[in-house]
């Protein structure tokens, strides 16, 4: 197995007990924030990345994306399979531009925010 295909799993098996701990109560997430996995924690980590893209015109930085992730109600970790090597990926890491939104990023947000 490859290190990115094992990186990709670990973060995945953390995000999957993060939401295996939320449903039983052991989360230290606040109760205002979304459970991971759901379209509105998507929504928020999208959101976020779009804007500082868009209005900042730049890539958001590794501190950034915790931050939104956590708002989101995720582990900074989880945020992995938002990465893919395909043209699937909804995140883009730049190494020395930061975090961009993807097209397909994109029409996953528009499709999250519309009523």
């Amino acid at each position: 197995m490859d290190t990115a295909t094992a990186r990709a799993l670990a973060a995945g098996a953390r995000a999957f007990a993060e939401t295996l701990e939320m449903e039983v109560g052991l989360g230290a997430n606040s109760e205002s924030a979304p459970s991971p996995g759901t379209s509105e924690s998507m929504r928020i980590l999208l959101r976020h990345v779009a804007d500082v893209n868009d209005h900042q015109h730049r890539g958001a930085t590794q501190e950034e994306l915790s931050a939104f992730a956590r708002e989101a109600g995720m582990d900074p970790r989880g945020t992995a399979g938002y990465y893919r090597a395909d043209d699937k990926a909804l995140l883009d890491n730049r190494d020395e531009d930061g975090r961009w939104i993807t097209d397909l990023g994109r029409e996953r947000l528009k499709i999250l925010e519309s009523p």
